[in-house]
């Protein structure tokens, strides 16, 4: 009987030695791998989820982004923030005052297109499509 609870706890220890915390490094790299461009602003562990919360910087938005502090995989990724359409939401509030019900973007290297359904205060809706350059400026050429 003792040799199987000895047993039983050597397994015990045996399989609690695996579930070792994955260090800032490696969570860090998980986000790095996984969103390739990512910049990681700060990462700190949070005993009671047992996972890391890191605030990233991402295709211009921020991001939370949570990683397995066993396993060092991510587990869910939350927008926080999008500067660029919260900016996109005061043009689309001149041209079409009203409440966004539906919302598409559209991205590549150069641009970001919005395209938005609006139903405004009268109870129509309309659709508003607004593009919106990013990277570097084009220069013009002389001639």
């Amino acid at each position: 009987m003792k040799s199987k609870s000895l047993l039983l706890f050597v397994l015990i220890l045996f399989s609690l030695s695996f579930a070792q915390k994955v260090s800032k490094e490696k969570a860090t790299k998980a986000i790095t791998d996984s969103l390739k461009g990512a910049r990681v602003e700060a990462i700190e562990y949070s005993k009671e989820k047992g996972s890391y919360e890191a605030k990233v910087n991402f295709n211009y938005k921020k991001l939370l982004v949570r990683v397995n502090g066993t396993n060092g995989k991510i587990t869910e990724i939350i927008e926080v923030e999008d500067p660029i359409f919260n900016h996109v939401k005061e043009i689309a509030n001149i041209v079409a005052p009203g409440e966004i019900i539906e919302k598409s973007e559209e991205r590549d290297e150069n641009e970001i297109t919005y395209y938005l359904r609006i139903k405004g205060k009268d109870k129509m809706v309309r659709e508003i499509e607004i593009s919106i350059s990013i990277g570097e400026p084009e220069e013009e050429e002389e001639e």
